[in-house]
């Protein structure tokens, strides 16, 4: 079973110490939490959380079993006002809107070693195809005029007709 907790997607502003205390009520004493930024589809930064721990506690091994059976869990980590979104209730907008993160299972996936990078000696295809790469295209410039003029002196050729 996995020590590991692992939030997917998580605003830019949020930082470990945001994850720690959301989580600490929850789960525990965690042992570590690692993050890495990357950039989504429209070119905006986020963040993704590996959260591990060193021991278990009964807080963590329910938020793990709930987690196996739905696969994941939606972590409520604060409530905003947000002017845009539509409230029923006044029929305005205007509501307060739940930011959450969804908090899955982390497994480690061990990075298959494809059969290219490992030692071996190369066949005919893979020499062919590497010499086809290197050797340049032939030349499209007419057979005239690679050929020097015969009326023209050596020294004509290599000094400039006068």
């Amino acid at each position: 079973m996995s020590n590991s907790l692992f939030i997917g997607y998580a605003r830019a502003n949020c930082d470990r110490a945001q994850v720690q205390t959301v989580l600490a009520p929850l789960v525990g004493v965690m042992d570590r939490i690692d993050e890495t930024t990357r950039k989504d589809s429209k070119g905006y930064d986020y963040k993704m959380f590996f959260i591990h721990f060193a021991v278990t506690n009964p807080d963590l091994d329910k938020v793990i079993a709930r987690i196996s059976k739905e696969d994941f869990i939606n972590i409520v980590y604060d409530t905003q006002w947000d002017k845009r979104k539509w409230n029923d209730e006044t029929h305005s907008y205007g509501a307060y809107t739940q930011r959450y993160w969804k908090v899955t299972l982390y497994v480690k996936k061990d990075k298959p070693v494809t059969p290219a990078s490992m030692p071996h000696i190369m066949s005919v295809e893979e020499a062919a195809l590497i010499r086809a790469k290197s050797t340049p295209e032939p030349a499209t410039i007419p057979l005239s005029a690679q050929l020097p003029d015969a009326t023209q002196s050596s020294r004509r050729r290599k000094h400039g007709a006068d």
